[in-house]
């Protein structure tokens, strides 16, 4: 059973990454990184602010 949960999170992933290199690379990984910095400074802020 273990082996199968294993290969089912390595599908996820490898599923994941099959999408990523479907989308059209250079505006996702633009917005992926936008994203990924608003994130960022929310955190900080709330991490600041709290």
């Amino acid at each position: 059973m273990k082996q199968i949960a294993i290969t089912f999170e390595q599908a996820k992933r490898i599923d994941l990454w099959a999408v990523l290199r479907e989308i059209d690379f250079g505006s996702f990984q633009f917005a992926v990184f936008s994203f990924l910095l608003g994130v960022l400074l929310f955190l900080a802020t709330v991490i600041a602010g709290g």
